[in-house]
């Protein structure tokens, strides 16, 4: 996770990223809707994925 998560933040515009989607989640935690906190949870998630294959597209690309 650490790892993924230096990668992340190197990401050009990646950095402001997360905390909103964590806010997101633990807000949905708090108010006891699961539905929602586990939307927000896949859309972080989805996001992660996303951000991990663009840069590693970028890797290839310029290599």
């Amino acid at each position: 996770m650490a790892r993924h998560r230096f990668v992340l933040s190197l990401v050009p515009g990646r950095a402001h990223v997360p905390l909103p989607q964590h806010q997101r989640i633990i807000a949905a935690i708090v108010t006891e809707d699961p539905a929602v906190a586990e939307a927000a949870v896949r859309d972080h998630v989805d996001g992660v994925v996303e951000a991990l294959r663009t840069r590693e597209a970028r890797q290839e690309r310029a290599s």
